[in-house]
Order: structure tokens, then C-alpha cells, then sequence
């Protein structure tokens, strides 16, 4: 199949030294996708877009899920997910250079397997960044050079479970000061710097103002792009100071069946792979491939060319809608405050909190643990406690029919 991308030229570039690099979303092969890996068909499975992945001088992708067959779930909210240590086959067959592993489920089974995890990926020849063994593992910066420039990536994500401390493995976690410290660092020390954060509100195709906020002081503290990972669908991008901020790229290849049966108008089967081109001074073109993932068998493929137009109106009007952003996200607040504030009810009702140390108890609160320290949660919430407390529900549910709307666009109707 022919790939049809969409690309935004920044500017023209300067000097003969460029480098480009393609980031793939969420990235996770479970169910008889994992068989599928195991029996060898990868190959197959990303056949449709190694053209665009191998155009690139470096390849990431958000690998979410840790790979292990300890049978050693962590006290959490959510689904714990993991995937066999042969799952790394996927990443070797599309070439994959570095996998970025700061997100919401890579600590699912616990400190050990994140170690187990940065181990196989090593060994399997794929670089790694976002998780260590520690937290001063976690927050290093991976620094790779290629074509006469030197790149720095940092990859954070949202306070949920896994993440690393002093004394143990995990994820990166999302702490605004030291990120901003350590993008200046490497911005004067010569680096491009590329920041890949895991956050933002699930299902939601407009991105917070905080999301919009951070992202741009990402930018203003040396940042040369910026591109965001977590919400399953895609969402839009913008140019902020020469430099272009992907706000979700939405999936790549994350069968989750149990939650999320196939249906070609479920956002969660459709993404995108930006491709970025760097000069010394930082960037000057996006490439923007848009693909889905398709069951029996699974594999990755672009959209067509009818697709593809649809989607470049879509992705358009996603981003034309960052300039509205607090009035969208009041709007998604309207949609999901409600059943959040059911499920601090579920949480504490009954609560025998003199045995908390209960795992069952424990589990019950933890949805909690989740909305205080999760920072899209926290957002959402204050929010929509917000709108009460001053009686704008009604009028800031205003946007809320646009965003249901945008959530099913119907890029396949024909």
C-alpha cells in the first residue's frame, strides 16, 4: 500500500547536517496479537509502514508494557498489563531504535520486572529512556549522535503508579521544575532536545490547558519539539517558537479487546507516526503518517488517499481547536466529572479504612490514590468542582456535543 503523509515545512534549513526521527504511539501487543508476535509475524504485522519508519535516521516508539512472565501484579487502579520477553520482536522488526518506557504501566509488575524489562530491551539491541532503576536512572537524559548533531531525549510521564524513586525502579514522573532545569542544560550544552511526556486526559482529541501550558514552557525553556503520548486518540499539533508540539499521535498498535473490541470508528484503532527533521538549530519539517491497526490478522497500516484527506481535515480541525482550549476542556469536564465524582463514592463507601492494608480495601481506594496525584485527574477535577462551585455546568457544556462528535469523526464512511 502506498503511504500517503501530510507535511508541514517550519522553515527552511540551515547548514548540510540534518537528522530525522519518527515517534510511534502507544505500543503494546497483548491478546492473539502476542501469539501472532510469538509465531514470528511480526514482519507482517508493520510490513505496510516500514517505508515511513526506515525513511527516518532514528526510530522511537512508546512501548507500553513491561516484559515479563512474573506473575507479580502491583496494588493499583486500572488494568495491570504485561507482555512475554519474545514481545520485543515487534520492536526489532520495525527497527526501532530507542523505546521510550516513562508511562502508566511499565511498573504494572512491580520494580523487578521494570529492571527485567530495560535488561531485555538492551540485549535486544533497542536503547531505552523514561525508566531506570532508580530515580536518578529514570530522569537520565539519553543523548545520541547522528549526521554530525547530538540529540538529548527526555521522556516524563504523569504521577500514576510505577514510577521510580531514590530507592526503587520505575517510570519518570512528571516534575515540572527539574524537567525545565534539565531542558535548559542540554539545550546549552549544544543538544537538540527532543521531550516525549505520557499524560493528558484519556479519549479527549482537545488537550487542557495545562497540557497546552506545559508543553509550550517545554518549548520556551530549549525544547526543539515536543510530543505527547497517553490519551488513545489523536490529537492535534502546533508550531510554538519554531518549534512543533504534537499533543497526542494517539495509538500504534495497542490490542486491547476487553476493553476496547474492534470497530474501524473507534479512535483508539487509529493514530499517527510524526516524523521530525532537525538542523543544528532545531526543526524544520513534520512528516505525518496516519495509520491504523486492523485485527484478523492484526497489522499497522496507512490510510488511503480518500482516508488520508479526511483525516488531514480532522487533524486541521484538532488543531485549530488548541486556541480554544479552556472552553473545550470545561466542556470535557461536563462529560467526565460526573462519573469521577461516582467514583470517589464507590471508593469510600463501606471503606473498613482501619484495614487498609487489606489488598481488597486497598484496591477499592487506590481509584482515589489516582485522582489526587495524577495530574490530568487532578486537573479535570478541580475543574469540574469548579464549574460547580461558580453554576457554569450548563453553559460550559456548551462544546461538550463538538467533543462527542470529534471522538467518532467517520474517517472510513464512505
Amino acid at each position: 500500500m502506498m503511504s500517503y503523509a501530510i507535511n508541514r515545512q517550519i522553515r527552511p534549513e540551515v547548514g548540510k547536517e540534518t537528522l530525522s526521527l519518527a515517534i510511534a504511539g502507544d505500543t503494546c501487543p497483548r491478546g492473539t496479537a502476542a501469539t501472532e508476535v510469538s509465531a514470528g509475524r511480526s514482519g507482517e504485522i508493520l510490513e505496510q509502514v516500514r517505508t515511513f519508519l526506515d525513511n527516518a535516521d532514528l526510530r522511537l516508539v512508546q512501548w507500553e508494557t513491561p516484559l515479563t512472565d512474573a506473575d507479580t501484579p502491583i496494588c493499583k487502579s486500572g488494568p495491570n498489563i504485561r507482555c512475554a520477553p519474545d514481545a520485543v520482536k515487534l520492536l526489532q522488526a520495525g527497527r526501532f531504535d530507542v523505546a521510550l518506557l516513562a508511562n502508566n504501566h511499565i511498573g504494572d509488575y512491580g520494580p523487578e520486572a521494570v529492571n527485567e524489562t530495560i535488561a531485555r530491551l538492551h540485549a535486544a539491541g533497542i536503547q531505552t529512556v523514561g525508566a531506570g532503576s532508580d530515580l536518578a536512572e529514570a530522569r537520565h537524559p539519553l543523548r545520541i549522535r547522528r549526521n554530525g548533531l547530538s540529540l538529548s531525549i527526555l521522556n516524563v510521564a504523569e504521577h500514576e503508579f510505577g514510577t521510580a524513586t531514590p530507592a526503587t525502579p520505575g517510570s519518570n514522573p512528571l516534575d515540572i521544575a527539574p524537567l525545565l532545569l534539565q531542558i535548559a542544560r542540554e539545550r546549552r550544552a549544544g543538544n537538540l532536545v527532543l521531550v516525549v511526556s505520557h499524560g493528558g486526559n484519556e479519549f479527549n482529541p482537545v488537550p487542557s490547558p495545562r497540557m497546552v501550558g506545559n508543553c509550550r514552557a517545554f518549548v520556551e525553556a530549549g525544547a526543539s519539539a515536543v510530543v505527547n503520548i497517553h490519551t488513545h486518540c489523536p490529537q492535534g499539533m502546533e508550531v510554538y517558537q519554531g518549534a512543533p508540539i504534537v499533543y497526542s499521535t494517539g495509538n500504534f498498535f495497542f490490542p486491547m479487546q476487553e476493553q476496547q473490541p474492534f470497530d474501524p470508528d473507534n479512535l483508539w484503532y487509529t493514530g499517527y507516526v510524526p516524523q521530525f527533521t532537525f538542523d543544528r538549530n532545531g526543526a524544520v519539517a513534520v512528516a505525518i503518517l496516519p495509520c491504523r491497526f486492523l485485527e484478523s490478522p492484526w497489522r499497522v497500516e496507512p490510510l488511503d488517499e480518500k482516508a488520508v484527506r479526511r483525516f488531514s481535515e480532522y487533524f486541521d480541525t484538532l488543531s485549530n481547536l488548541i486556541a480554544e482550549t479552556t472552553p473545550c476542556f470545561e466542556a470535557w469536564c461536563t462529560i467526565v466529572g460526573g462519573w469521577n465524582l461516582e467514583s470517589i463514592r464507590r471508593a469510600t463507601e463501606g471503606v473498613p479504612f482501619a484495614d487498609s492494608a487489606a489488598q481488597e480495601v486497598r484496591r477499592q481506594i487506590l481509584p482515589l490514590r489516582n485522582l489526587f496525584t495524577c495530574e490530568a485527574h487532578k486537573e479535570m477535577m478541580d475543574t469540574y468542582l469548579r464549574l460547580i462551585e461558580t453554576g457554569r455546568l450548563a453553559a460550559a457544556a456548551e462544546k461538550a456535543a463538538l467533543l462527542k462528535q470529534l471522538q467518532r469523526p467517520g474517517l472510513y464512511t464512505e
